[in-house]
């Protein structure tokens, strides 16, 4: 995706940033940080507000220098719950550079640590959802690099309070319209506080139309006035699509129960334990990643997509987020990652030049390659420095570290009971109850959820294990892949693959002849990579995927009331007669990550995560829509088909 185009700004006084398009300050002269805790944290009650709240979610329109969110981390870090999490989305259409909020944020010596951990942290202005954490998962920073009311159309949650902080009305008057408004009430709850600094009567009125009760209270500075608000109405879910509702939360602080020592049940109970929640994994291996997740070495590379479609979106998103979770990933075992940097050679020339375009990518001479990774690949090819080898192992190993897990116990059968859910194991025996489950098992999740269509497809992958070539230092994709160096059962290695195999009837043994097949692809696409290869061992599991290739996460649907509801889609009726949709309370699914687990999972266990607690979405709500477990029924229904 293209880069936003960063800002011009000038310099009053030599201290303080001003828009150059908008003639507007991004903050007083007279004391930026005096000015951020008059208007906004007082504003909203802040620290009473969330006194005694395990979670709270703060929106902020028009994120500027960052430096309303530094302030409100400092005050959370000083007054709110050690086990407390703060969820703070903030929009912003024009994203400055990094050298300019160093500079803006310098004038503040009191939260230089602050302002330089968010420098740090900040990532590309690309258009999109950027998912950033603090404080060990505590603080949670959303960053939506959008157009305002594209951003609000794409936000799925609801906020405890608000910040109104774009420039000014007459300035700026594109942050300030009834749309903006109206999703703001949308995105509010009951008690929902706001505060801004603007005291203009069109945004006065525009407020209270919606349903904000509005009173002003003296501003800051030489401005006479600000505004307060709180939200006094329910807010209402469009109802585009009501069969993708987003499901009423149920959790509070658990238990919650994962089926799943994978990537995907790791992701979600990390993300989960993050929050607060007691999270409990159950699993048929003996330890994390004993299934489809334990392939000796994982890749993490972007995907070649750079149009506006949801998929698109998700996958960019995604890969930025994957990069950041695996650098941030704290574990005993050692670091996540194996190696750094990738070359894609890509399928061929075309599928290349589409790796060319993606931010971050460097095109490689023939001889820049061979200097770069060690060996020759007879071509040219694009590396990316972030991407990389992640030792799965320790990841899988390190996002499960200090959550209670049960290994060698098969969960068969769940059973909705007074208190949530009852997990029993293949005798029908009591293995645990909770209040919520999220189901993360691979092709198993079919049968536990309970749910006519998934969309789940079984994919056999075996991999190959390689007699090392200490030249190759890099891991390198072709359509197959080929790692440097890794640790293996046997000691060192390299690990080709893989073989993609779909259908009911398969199974994980080794194949000599799935070998064979890995060596033809690397013979026919770079015979100098690995000269006589000699095959040390091997190794093949069962993934799940779906047959649009997108993992599928969310709530599970009650499948009778669906088909009740939805079976007449095909007629055409008007959407707004549908009636919303109907869940299994407190039952949810992660599953079909096929061959790209390493890379979507964390994203996907985060908006899990705030599905289940009923906190802002990290992602798009078409994003959402698209990886949601009723999505294939929907299509069926709509084609005029039918399901038992």
């Amino acid at each position: 995706m293209k880069k936003l185009k960063t800002p011009k700004i000038s310099w009053r006084d030599a201290k303080v940033p001003v828009s150059v398009d908008f003639d507007d300050p991004y903050f007083s002269s007279e004391g930026g940080l005096a000015e951020a805790r008059h208007v906004f944290l007082k504003g909203i009650g802040i620290p009473d507000v969330w006194i005694g709240r395990e979670q709270f979610a703060i929106g902020e329109l028009g994120f500027g220098t960052g430096l309303n969110f530094l302030v409100t981390l400092q005050a959370w870090r000083e007054t709110a719950p050690s086990s407390a999490r703060l969820d703070y989305v903030a929009i912003e259409g024009f994203p400055i550079s990094v050298s300019d909020r160093r500079r803006a944020l310098g004038q503040f010596p009191e939260i230089a640590p602050l302002a330089d951990s968010l420098a740090d942290a900040i990532p590309d202005p690309e258009p999109g959802f950027h998912l950033i954490t603090f404080d060990g998962g505590r603080v949670w920073l959303l960053l939506i690099y959008s157009d305002v009311a594209k951003a609000l159309d794409d936000l799925c949650g609801s906020m405890d309070a608000w910040y109104l902080d774009g420039f000014s009305p007459s300035r700026n008057p594109e942050m300030w319209r009834p749309s903006v408004f109206s999703a703001l009430a949308r995105l509010s709850r009951i008690g929902t506080r706001l505060a801004t600094f603007s005291a203009a009567g069109h945004v006065r009125r525009g407020l209270q139309e919606v349903g904000f009760d509005v009173e002003k209270r003296s501003g800051f500075g030489r401005k006479r006035e600000c505004l307060n608000a709180m939200f006094g109405d329910d807010n209402n879910e469009p109802a585009s699509a009501p069969w993708f509702r987003r499901p009423t939360a149920i959790c509070g602080n658990g238990p919650v129960a994962v089926i799943g020592a994978g990537i995907g049940g790791a992701s979600v109970a990390r993300a989960l334990a993050t929050r607060g929640i007691d999270v409990r994994i159950f699993d048929a291996g003996d330890g994390p990643a004993a299934g489809a997740s334990g392939t000796p070495a994982g890749l993490v590379q972007p995907r070649a997509l750079t149009d506006e479609s949801s998929t698109a979106k998700f996958l960019s998103q995604a890969y930025g987020h994957a990069v950041r979770t695996y650098d941030a990933l704290d574990t005993t075992g050692g670091s996540a990652w194996s190696s750094r940097g990738l070359l894609v050679m890509g399928r061929d020339a075309s599928d290349r030049a589409r790796y060319a375009k993606l931010n971050g990518s460097q095109l490689l001479s023939e001889a820049e390659v061979r200097e770069t990774v060690g060996v020759a690949v007879g071509d040219s090819g694009v590396w990316f420095d972030n991407a990389g080898t992640l030792n799965t192992q320790i990841v899988c190993d390190g996002l499960l570290e200090g959550i209670d897990a049960k290994y060698n116990c098969t969960v068969s059968g769940l059973d909705a009971v007074s208190s949530g859910w009852r997990l029993a194991d293949e005798n029908g025996e009591t293995v645990g109850e909770s209040t919520a489950v999220v189901i993360a098992c691979g092709m198993a999740s079919r049968t536990l959820a309970n749910f006519p269509d998934l969309g789940l497809v079984a994919n056999r992958g075996q991999v190959t294990f390689l007699k090392p070539n200490p030249d190759l230092r890099a891991p390198l994709t072709f359509g197959g892949y080929l790692t440097p160096l890794v640790e293996g059962p046997q000691g060192d290695m390299h690990v080709l693959g893989a073989t993609v195999d779909r259908g009911e009837d398969i199974d994980a043994e080794r194949r000599a002849a799935d070998d064979d097949r890995n060596l033809e692809l690397l013979a026919r696409r770079g015979p100098d990579m690995m000269r006589s290869p000699i095959v040390i061992g091997s190794w093949a599991g069962i993934r799940a995927e779906t047959r649009d290739r997108l993992p599928v996460a969310g709530a599970v649907p009650d499948g009778a009331s669906y088909l009740k509801d939805y079976q007449n889609l095909h007629h055409g009726r008007p959407t707004e007669s549908y009636p919303p949709a109907t869940y299994q309370s407190g039952l949810y699914v992660l599953s079909g990550l096929g061959s790209r687990g390493f890379m979507t999972a964390p994203l996907v266990g985060e908006m899990l995560a705030a599905l289940i607690t009923g906190m802002p979405v990290p992602v798009p709500l078409e994003v959402m829509q698209a990886l949601h477990p009723a999505r294939f029924l929907i299509r069926n229904l709509r084609r005029g088909g039918t399901h038992t």
